[in-house]
């Protein structure tokens, strides 16, 4: 028997299964399951493709890896809301202007300022037809910070950048997905290149290889000399060059896997209704059915001689010649009706019958139906059991306490207070990187266009308060289940 599904399918055979394919991608790529570090020779970030006269260097050995990342986060019924938290810690009411200080006890703080000349500029990105504004543009690079670990930004340049004027009119976001290091260098596929090797971007749509533009990867002393740049800014890798969510590598399987569990339980369900039956057929059955099949075909051999209809037996057509394949359609025949009435809600009420027989010591002989433990209990559990575990995997992963998570090991809410007032702020003592990179194209634009405010160490980052303790509050302060209704 052959069975296909499109491309891929399978043929049993007597003693064995094999499946195939009609070309294309291998299954093993499709199912995520090959090595990726057994494909290249140097970076895990994939492999260098020509295009026209640059090398490319692409996301992932398939230049999938945009796509894979999105589409496992985005399929698990934890992860992105885990994600969407933590960009709102990140943000916390948005972006302002600070300078590091030194207080009175000699530990470094940031004292936040009003700075109108960077201020003005941030509100007017709009006249320059940037559609996002400042906070907008400033989300999604934390977002795809999180989510990929870089980001791609391009740069609008004032016309003309006249001396004494901002060279930088405004900031936009270019899609991960879109962008790709380039470079003119004639690079070995084999050999080992690093980052400033690629010194240019190039943005198009890299499924169906249509138009592609080419920028300059930015440099900022370098302002003065581009008309139109892009800038890339990653988290450091010691063996990628783009950004890659290390998280995303330690629970990759755990998440593929999390996001499978959900379809094994509503199969089940789906297909669970009836027990599960073994049907043994009494091979007295089954040769008596063979005379009978053989008696008809020898029947139906005169009929056709004499001009007339041919009989069917049980709606099959069995000709004038008997051989096994007729009988072996009989049985399924009988075992598809045996199916039909043993599953199925509807099926309720409903009669199935066949004959008994007598073997030749006279002992009588039937069909048994014989039911099967499948031990559902345990497999049901065994689910929900890997399901909580990998809750864990994913939340302990991404750094994020349950607490502040609101999502515990028992998939409850976590209502402990102190708990979540402490670990909230051991979580924002970790935030100072990450925040460096997903604020490093702005505070290059600040450099740029203000040098003498940067020199005197202004610069911008996202303002976060912490809570207090309800106990450390005056009464009349504290929060009440009345302050948000």
């Amino acid at each position: 028997m052959v069975e296909s599904n499109g491309r891929y399918g399978f043929s049993v055979t007597d003693n064995s299964v094999l499946t195939f394919q009609v070309g294309g991608e291998s299954i093993q790529d499709v199912l995520g399951g090959r090595d990726e570090r057994l494909l290249r020779p140097t970076l895990r970030d994939g492999h260098l493709v020509k295009v026209d006269k640059y090398n490319v260097l692409t996301r992932g050995h398939n230049d999938a890896q945009i796509e894979e990342i999105s589409r496992d986060v985005k399929s698990n019924r934890l992860m992105p809301e885990v994600i969407e938290k933590q960009i709102k810690i990140m943000f916390g009411m948005g972006l302002y202007v600070y300078r590091p200080e030194f207080n009175e006890k000699g530990k470094l703080v940031r004292k936040w300022q009003e700075c109108p000349r960077i201020t003005a500029w941030l509100k007017s990105w709009e006249d320059y037809g940037v559609t996002d504004d400042y906070n907008d543009f400033a989300l999604a690079c934390i977002r795809r910070y999180y989510y990929f670990e870089d980001y791609f930004v391009k740069w609008r340049f004032m016309r003309g950048k006249a001396v004494g004027k901002m060279p930088v009119a405004a900031l936009e976001l270019v899609d991960n997905s879109r962008a790709r290091l380039a470079t003119e260098k004639n690079l070995s596929p084999f050999g080992v290149y690093d980052y400033d090797d690629f010194t240019h971007v190039m943005v198009g749509d890299w499924h169906y290889r249509g138009e592609f533009r080419v920028y300059p990867r930015l440099r900022v002393q370098d302002i003065a000399s581009y008309d139109v740049a892009i800038s890339h800014h990653a988290n450091d890798d010691i063996d990628s060059i783009y950004g890659r969510s290390k998280s995303y590598d330690g629970i990759r399987e755990w998440l593929k896997a999390a996001n499978e569990n959900p379809k094994f339980i509503r199969s089940f369900l789906r297909n669970a209704m009836a027990a599960k039956m073994h049907i043994i057929i009494p091979n007295e059955w089954v040769e008596s059915k063979k005379k009978q099949i053989t008696s008809l075909c020898d029947h139906n051999r005169q009929l056709k001689k004499e001009g007339k209809e041919m009989v069917r037996y049980n709606g099959i057509e069995i000709g004038t010649d008997y051989n096994e394949a007729l009988l072996m359609q009989y049985i399924n025949v009988e075992l598809e009706r045996l199916t039909s009435y043993l599953s199925g809600s509807e099926n309720q009420g409903k009669m199935f019958s066949t004959f008994s027989f007598r073997d030749k010591n006279g002992e009588e002989v039937r069909w048994r139906i014989e039911q099967v433990d499948l031990k559902y209990k345990e497999y049901i559990e065994s689910l929900i059991t890997f399901d909580r575990r990998a809750d864990e995997v994913l939340l302990s992963a991404k750094g994020i306490d349950p607490s502040i998570s609101n999502v515990s090991k028992e998939g409850v809410i976590s209502k402990s207070g102190s708990d979540a007032l402490y670990n909230y702020i051991i979580y924002l003592l970790q935030l100072p990187a990450p925040e460096k990179i997903c604020c490093d194209a702005l505070n290059m634009a600040v450099r740029a266009n203000f040098p003498d405010l940067w020199a005197q160490g202004y610069m911008l980052g996202f303002y976060r308060t912490t809570p207090e303790k309800q106990e450390d509050i005056s009464p009349s302060n504290r929060l009440k289940a009345n302050d948000y209704e």
